[in-house]
């Protein structure tokens, strides 16, 4: 039953590990877990070594049952565990309000980056403006050239 969960039982909803037909709600769910994991770099289900197989499955299953969203947020703001209670109280039909959950996680980027411009170093950078005009042509291993320490300044601010 599980097999073709194995690699994903990490972020699958608490519906899929039930056995449950998956729906847009176990995507909301499992999107919800890689979220905390990238922000904290743990789930409280890893690590998991006395068991493996379906058993370990099982068991991750049972963890994030029983592990309250108090503890698998903690040290986050509000909002993860805003997000998942959300996702977990949709039906197996019913069609995710999409753009809301969008606007939490972007009212919690305007409360934590007030003045981000949402420009990022790679949106100003052309590739090709750059290999046409570079004047170590295709050496990768010229490193002093002016163009490169250039590219290097305006990548690190």
């Amino acid at each position: 039953m599980f097999t073709h969960y194995c690699l994903l039982c990490r972020f699958i909803s608490t519906f899929a590990h039930a056995g449950l037909e998956p729906a847009y709600r176990d995507d909301m769910e499992a999107l919800g877990y890689l979220w905390v994991y990238l922000a904290s770099g743990r789930l409280p289900w890893q690590g998991i070594t006395d068991c493996v197989g379906p058993v370990k499955i099982e068991r991750i299953g049972q963890l994030k049952l029983s592990t309250p969203l108090e503890e698998l947020c903690s040290g986050l703001p509000s909002e993860f565990a805003a997000y998942i209670t959300y996702a977990r109280s949709l039906r197996p039909f019913d069609m995710p309000d999409h753009a809301s959950a969008r606007q939490l996680f972007r009212s919690l980027a305007e409360k934590l980056c007030p003045n981000d411009d949402s420009v990022f170093d790679w949106m100003g950078f052309d590739l090709h403006e750059h290999e046409t005009n570079s004047s170590s042509g295709n050496n990768p291993t010229r490193s002093d050239s002016d163009e490169q320490l250039a590219l290097a300044a305006r990548v690190s601010n």
